[in-house]
């Protein structure tokens, strides 16, 4: 199963290609572009509190800091890619301060579809800036962007708080990341916020920021070569016994398991 990065990257090159079945994740926002190509099936996807079903052939288009979660209800196939705003500047910054209202498009069977369904993470730069621009030379045509203030005003006050929560958690999960920090720094009740958040993302915060705790260190088990213990502390300053433990529930398996079955 692919892990999302819910941590804001900084690698101006970055771009990742995943491939998932049965697929769901929970509300989540980071700093890069996101787009979903269904290949099978059906997927929920919500963006902004605005949610679509993605048939095969369908592509979800996801801008930077837009609160967006996926779901399965039944089966799907999906091919994932995640991208820096740097690789595609020449749309990205006229565009920081828009979003689209929605976000499904249809590249068909055409030659977009196709630089889509073949892209993956090896091929060299002009391959992936070409197809990323062909992407955004759709979006551009087929969706409506406004301004980011306009649209989050016209949204209320929900994905605005939804917004400063799941914000908290990425500048805070490798330290303290509680209800109570939470409730100190966007001056709600905890008990509010705890119901709020269940209620919107459909898992109580503590499990959230469990989740984003393990899929960080996912990435770090399998992109460097830092001891266990040591990314157990980066990741919430947990003990080895919790680290493990967490880690086996949400990933079948231990770290070190993980490690080794997914660098062979």
């Amino acid at each position: 199963m692919p892990f999302l990065e819910t941590w804001h990257r900084m690698d101006a090159d970055y771009f990742e290609v995943e491939y998932g079945e049965d697929f769901s994740y929970p509300a989540h926002i980071h700093r890069c572009y996101e787009a979903v190509l269904l290949l099978e099936g059906q997927m929920l996807i919500s963006v902004d509190g605005v949610t679509e079903t993605l048939k095969a052939g369908d592509v979800a288009f996801i801008c930077p800091h837009q609160v967006h979660s996926l779901h399965t209800p039944t089966h799907s196939r999906h091919k994932l890619f995640i991208f820096a705003p740097e690789l595609i500047a020449a749309f990205s910054r006229p565009y920081a301060k828009r979003i689209p209202r929605t976000f499904r498009l249809t590249p068909g069977q055409g030659a977009q579809g196709e630089l889509l369904r073949s892209l993956e993470r090896e091929d060299g730069p002009y391959a992936v800036k070409g197809a990323l621009y062909c992407l955004c030379d759709l979006a551009e045509r087929k969706l409506e962007f406004v301004h980011t203030e306009t649209e989050m005003r016209g949204k209320g006050g929900n994905i605005t708080l939804l917004r400063e929560i799941l914000s908290f958690v990425q500048e805070n999960f490798k330290d303290e990341c509680t209800l109570s920090s939470l409730a100190r720094a966007v001056k709600y009740d905890m008990t509010y916020l705890s119901k709020f958040f269940t209620a919107n993302v459909g898992v109580s915060f503590t499990s959230y920021v469990t989740q984003v705790r393990i899929t960080h260190a996912s990435y770090l088990l399998l992109n460097t070569d830092r001891s266990v213990i040591d990314i157990s502390h980066e990741c919430g300053n947990w003990s080895l016994r919790s680290f493990n433990r967490n880690f086996l529930s949400l990933r079948g398996c231990t770290p070190v398991e993980y490690r080794a079955r997914h660098t062979r």
